[in-house]
């Protein structure tokens, strides 16, 4: 399966705390940066429960165990972790060469918008295509490329004019 980015914390063995505040402090910067690109919008809850549907029915693919959970108020933005969970599905999407979410994630700005969106995310959960990719061990089989054999071809070279110090030299 190919490895995409999943947002649930894992257990990992202890960090020197130097590393581990390194860690932290790389982690809150990649929040931010979610943060200050999530959509800003007029999100009512109903829609919004609808994408997370959709999304759920997808995470399972993506080795998330835990459903995301639904709002259960309207939104003027989307949450952090929810958009990095969208995110995650843009960048499968796109690698699997399928559709463009991302640039949906971008223009989200009202209802018609996020429905629009659940609607692309249920065509992608129902696509053979898709579950295929995500089974699959690598993102996409190139395919093989022939080595290209260059074969030695002789170029004759011209030699050019001696010039007129050298006719003298050769003369004395």
């Amino acid at each position: 399966m190919p490895e995409y980015e999943v947002t649930a914390e894992a257990t990992l063995p202890a960090l020197p705390p130097e590393a581990a505040a390194v860690a932290q402090e790389a982690d809150q910067a990649a929040d931010d940066l979610v943060a200050s690109a999530a959509p800003i919008g007029d999100f009512s809850e109903e829609a919004l429960n609808d994408v997370v549907k959709e999304l759920n029915k997808m995470l399972p693919r993506f080795g998330v165990t835990e459903a995301y959970d639904v709002f259960t108020t309207d939104a003027d933005q989307l949450p952090v972790p929810f958009v990095k969970l969208l995110m995650m599905v843009a960048q499968a999407a796109s690698d699997a060469e399928l559709m463009d979410i991302a640039a949906d994630l971008d223009a989200l700005q009202d209802d018609q918008d996020l429905l629009t969106l659940a609607g692309k995310l249920r065509t992608l959960s129902e696509s053979p295509e898709f579950k295929r990719f995500l089974a699959s061990d690598s993102p996409q089989p190139e395919a093989p490329v022939e080595p290209v054999v260059e074969e030695a071809v002789a170029v004759e070279t011209e030699v050019p004019p001696p010039v007129d110090e050298e006719l003298f030299a050769a003369r004395v």
